[in-house]
């Protein structure tokens, strides 16, 4: 197993931007500690409806 740094220098090694990887990085960690599993209630304000989900977007349409 890697650790941060060494999966870093590992992205960037392959050719990925070093802000790039370490962006990638955040992302990972952030998401088991739940950090995006808020929702804000400006979309559907805007939209004047519910956001639709990923899976929405990607059914296929109903007859």
């Amino acid at each position: 197993m890697l650790d941060d740094e060494q999966w870093v220098a590992a992205k960037v090694a392959a050719g990925a931007p070093e802000a790039m990887a370490r962006m990638t990085l955040t992302t990972f960690q952030a998401a088991p500690e739940g950090r995006f599993a808020g929702t804000d209630p400006l979309p559907a304000e805007l939209l004047g409806r519910e956001p639709r989900s990923v899976a929405d977007q990607f059914a296929p349409p109903t007859a």
